[in-house]
Parts: structure tokens; C-alpha cells; sequence
């Protein structure tokens, strides 16, 4: 796999087209370019109420006073938002929140009208664990309800293919059953299609459930970590279930950009998202809302992203014939 830094040839050609002035003006330090000016659209590619929408309407306030522009949240669920930031001006001024887990295991299954490679990859908010649950109304309540159904187990998924139906899957393959996707708008719809047993099991963010648990509507089954979650501490982790080889299978709350971007561009940014993290505001938003934070903001990030790619693509015929 090519590394996520390259540029595509696409990009590359883009940024030639202009001749040398153009070129000069990628490689002028931001102060010259005056970067920020102009304002900033986050684009986040799922529902509003999803823990990605929740991360940048958070974040948004304190990039606006970090860098003295405007910064809006948009969401465009789908690959509609994902093509939105793939296709923009590669200035810094459209950026994402999403999780490529989820962006490899459709392109696996289907073509995308971009390469999740070729993004610039800014880094991470957090990468969090997932909880997957059974569905009390679908009767299902432990592995071997799982196991013993007889017919293939619905699983709620979004924007195609989400890193929570990749571990469906992978939960399906170790445990001895087949696995159906059921598609909703995001993870809140997951969440809700789980409490009405329109779905069988499904995977999202942990806090997403907890009221969900209080109530009876789901059981716990596996948190997707290799160690317990402590907001959770008497559900098992994938140790405990004997597949602790697939805590890389998670959900990365990352933040990019369009191929190409200047590097000082995507200094600047990384360097503005890593002091919001000790702004007050920030703070209080994690601490209230019980969040994962192990955020990371590196020119390093991309190569973490690449193993995690990998481990997704080792189970390709697995993922096509569960999708499919």
C-alpha cells in the first residue's frame, strides 16, 4: 500500500498545472501565506447526535478562537462527505472528522469515488472503543444466543459499511455465525434499531448504550478493546473471549484533509487541534461526556493508519462475503 503522505498523481499534476509560481507558493511559510484567513468548514460525514458530530461542534469553538477564523460543522452523511473534503481545495480550509476503519471496509465491498488513502491525514481526536450489544427485543441476549440462532444475524450499520459491522463480522467468523447488514443514517440510528429489535446485535461508541443497558433494551456483550472499559467494567473485552488479535478492528475518530495539502498547512492544524486540547472548554466537554481523548496530532499518524488498514484488509474475503 502506498504510504497515506504521497501525494496522488492527481494531486501532484494539480499542483504542477500552475508552474512556479504555484509551486512557490506551497512551499512559502504560512506566515506568507496567511494561513488561516478565510474560514474553516469541518465536514463530518455522518448524523448529527453521532460521536464524530459531537467531537466537532465541540472542537469548533476553540479552533475559532486558536485561529481567529470562523469554524463551521457541516454534516453531509455518507460518501457524499467524504467526496466533499476529497474534492476540495487542498488549502486547509475544508477539513473532516471520520473514521477510515469503516472507509476501507466499504471499499473492499464497493467502489468509492475516492481513495481513503490519498487523504491528508490530520490525526485523531480519540481512537475509542466500540461496545457491541445484542438486542433483547430480537431475543438475543449472549454469544451463544448468537450462535444458536440458526439464520444469519442482523447487524446495524451505516454509510455502507461501518468499522462496527467489520467487527460484527469478525465476531461472526470466530464465534460460528453468519452476519447480515441492516443500513441506518449513523450511529444514533444503530442505537434506536437495536432498542426496537430491528437489528440483532450492532457496535458503536459505548456511551451511545448506556442508557440502553439501564433499561433492559440491550445486553452487553463485548467491548471492542483488548483490555475492559471502565465505564463498563463488568463486560468483556476480546481477551477475555480468546480474539484479542483484533483490537486493531476499531473506530478511529480522525481528522483530514484533501490530498495535497501543504505540509505548513497541515502543521498549522495539527498544531491548533493540540493546543484545543488544554483549553477549559475541551476539557469539560471530555470530562462531562465520559469520552475517550488519547488524541493524537502528528505528521507520524498516517503510518499508525496504515497498520490499521491492513489488519481491515487481511479480512477482505471474509468482509465480501458477509456484505455480500
Amino acid at each position: 500500500m502506498r504510504r497515506l503522505t504521497d501525494f496522488t498523481r492527481r494531486g501532484a499534476v494539480a499542483l504542477l498545472a500552475g508552474g512556479g509560481f504555484a509551486l512557490a507558493a506551497a512551499t512559502l511559510p504560512a506566515t506568507a501565506q496567511d494561513f488561516p484567513s478565510e474560514p474553516i468548514t469541518i465536514v463530518v460525514p455522518y448524523s448529527q447526535g453521532s460521536n464524530m458530530s459531537t467531537y466537532s461542534r465541540a472542537v469548533a469553538p476553540v479552533l475559532q478562537d486558536i485561529l481567529g477564523v470562523p469554524v463551521v460543522v457541516k454534516n453531509v452523511p455518507g460518501a457524499n462527505g467524504w467526496l466533499q473534503v476529497f474534492s476540495a481545495k487542498p488549502d486547509g480550509t475544508t477539513i473532516g472528522v471520520g473514521d477510515p476503519t469503516g472507509q476501507i471496509g466499504i471499499s473492499i465491498v464497493q467502489p468509492l469515488p475516492y481513495e481513503v488513502a490519498d487523504f491528508t491525514w490530520i490525526g485523531q481526536f480519540a481512537s475509542g472503543n466500540q461496545l457491541l450489544v445484542a438486542s433483547t427485543a430480537a431475543g438475543m441476549k449472549s454469544l451463544e444466543d448468537l450462535a444458536a440462532a440458526g439464520k444469519p444475524i442482523r447487524c446495524g450499520t451505516f454509510g455502507g459499511l461501518s468499522a462496527g459491522a467489520v467487527q460484527c463480522a469478525m465476531l461472526g467468523a470466530e464465534k460460528g455465525f453468519n452476519i447480515s447488514f441492516v443500513n441506518t443514517a449513523g450511529p444514533p440510528e444503530v442505537a434506536l434499531a437495536a432498542v426496537r429489535g430491528d437489528i440483532d446485535i450492532g457496535s458503536v461508541g459505548v456511551n451511545l448504550w448506556q442508557d440502553h443497558i439501564a433499561s433492559g433494551a440491550v445486553t452487553p456483550i463485548v467491548v471492542w478493546a483488548a483490555e475492559r472499559d471502565e465505564r463498563v467494567p463488568d463486560v468483556p473485552s476480546l481477551t477475555d473471549i480468546g480474539i484479542p488479535e483484533l483490537g486493531a478492528l476499531t473506530v478511529y475518530r480522525a481528522v483530514f484533509a484533501p490530498p495535497g495539502l501543504p505540509a505548513d498547512r497541515a502543521k498549522i492544524l495539527r498544531d491548533a487541534l493540540t493546543k484545543a486540547q488544554e483549553d477549559p472548554r475541551w476539557k469539560a466537554f471530555i470530562s462531562e461526556g465520559n469520552l475517550d481523548n488519547n488524541f493524537e496530532f502528528s505528521e507520524a499518524y498516517a503510518d499508525g493508519l496504515n497498520k490499521a488498514f491492513g489488519a481491515v484488509k487481511a479480512q477482505s474475503e471474509l468482509i465480501n462475503e458477509a456484505f455480500n
